[in-house]
């Protein structure tokens, strides 16, 4: 277990023992790369991140706010309508 920042410190300066990089998604499809800049080592993450950091800045987000709640409206309406519908799988009706 972790409890202090000198642990902290050990575990993030040690990328040959402890990795970020899962492969979750790539060793679905059979394949072994990371996904970035999420499953890159920290030296490499940095390079991608200040790629995003606009998009992921408090204006960028502001920014997309509005066409992300529209989208999330939507399907939020269209679940409701299926679930109350009773169509929630073809065959499958709510009592």
């Amino acid at each position: 277990m972790i409890t202090g920042a000198c642990d902290q410190r050990k575990v993030l300066e040690d990328v040959e023992t402890i990795s970020s990089h899962r492969s979750i998604f790539s060793s679905a499809l059979g394949e072994n790369w990371p996904m970035i800049p999420l499953e890159l080592q920290p030296w490499a993450h940095g390079i991608f991140r200040a790629l995003l950091d606009r998009q992921f800045s408090l204006r960028g987000v502001m920014a997309l706010e509005r066409n992300v709640r529209k989208q999330a409206s939507a399907i939020i309406l269209a679940m409701v309508l299926i679930f109350a519908s009773g169509q929630i799988l073809p065959g499958v009706r709510l009592p």
